[in-house]
């Protein structure tokens, strides 16, 4: 059986068309560590019979009740050794599993270097380390019921850090994610319960901040930038004209210290440094390491 998973594992990184090509002899696709470890027709035997629940057990609204055991088995080893990277910073995103054949909850999502398959919610350090993967099962079937006050952007985000605390129930942990995300409500909650918050914002979502209006700001110079502090929060928000607006807001980081990042300047048309809040650059550097 060790032979059998070890398998399971080269084959996600050394993908073939079929997995019967990995004892063909032709040198392009031929493994030698596979063949020589397990005969063809017993891992074929294997995998027919190969079940990680009961199916006589099935959870009927669960899309994948199949393979939920090892999901759960995998999140747990994911989180307990996960503390050898910190687990402080938490970059949370969606990421997807590439499928391209039929399945209910396959999904399509433009401008991902994948952009058929299964879409998961995946919370990752700096580094990539996944702590937790969750599979998006659709509306009909998702475990994750939508909150009305922080969408379910805001839910996937406190139902994970609720994974997380579950674990490590002293650790702060410091949270970055994108606008699909973020709010500023959400923010407020999270800080509410001792963690912080850097994420970026979406121009409708940054409740009665007095922003300038966009356009206008749009065409201001290239690292051009406005902030704002709420007095009672101590909630930041920064906009800044990069190639486009940025708004990031946090709960953690503020303005300064300032980096100095090199850009192109079409009023001086050549690259020069221009400043950078450090809650931008903080966002960056931690910050969409899920895929």
């Amino acid at each position: 059986m060790k032979s059998f998973i070890g398998i399971m594992l080269v084959s996600g990184y050394c993908c073939v068309p079929r997995r019967r090509l990995y004892w063909q002899k032709q040198p392009n696709v031929y493994n030698g560590l596979i063949a020589s470890s397990m005969r063809r027709d017993r891992f074929d035997e294997i995998m027919k019979f190969f079940h990680a629940v009961d199916n006589t057990k099935l959870l009927p609204n669960d899309k994948f009740a199949k393979i939920q055991p090892l999901l759960e088995i995998l999140n747990s080893n994911f989180l307990k050794y996960g503390e050898v990277y910190g687990l402080v910073d938490v970059s949370i995103d969606e990421s997807m599993i590439p499928y391209f054949r039929r399945h209910p909850t396959k999904q399509f999502i433009r401008g991902k270097p994948v952009s058929w398959g299964y879409k998961a919610w995946v919370a990752a350090d700096p580094n990539s380390y996944a702590f937790y993967i969750s599979i998006y099962q659709g509306r009909g079937g998702d475990k994750t019921k939508s909150n009305v006050n922080y969408g379910l952007g805001g839910t996937v985000v406190l139902e994970i850090l609720d994974k997380l605390q579950v674990i490590h129930p002293t650790k702060k942990f410091s949270l970055y994610f994108d606008n699909f995300f973020t709010s500023i409500k959400l923010i407020d909650e999270i800080k509410n319960m001792g963690h912080d918050v850097t994420g970026t914002v979406r121009k409708h979502t940054v409740e009665k901040c007095p922003f300038s209006n966009p356009k206008t700001f749009g065409k201001s110079p290239r690292g051009s930038e406005e902030h704002f502090c709420d007095t009672s929060s101590q909630i930041v928000v920064v906009r800044w004209n990069d190639n486009g607006i940025v708004t990031i807001a946090s709960s953690e980081h503020g303005v300064s210290p300032k980096v100095k990042v090199e850009r192109y300047v079409a009023s001086q048309k050549k690259r020069a440094k221009i400043p950078m809040s450090n809650a931008i650059h903080q966002y960056n550097k931690k910050n969409g390491k899920c895929g």
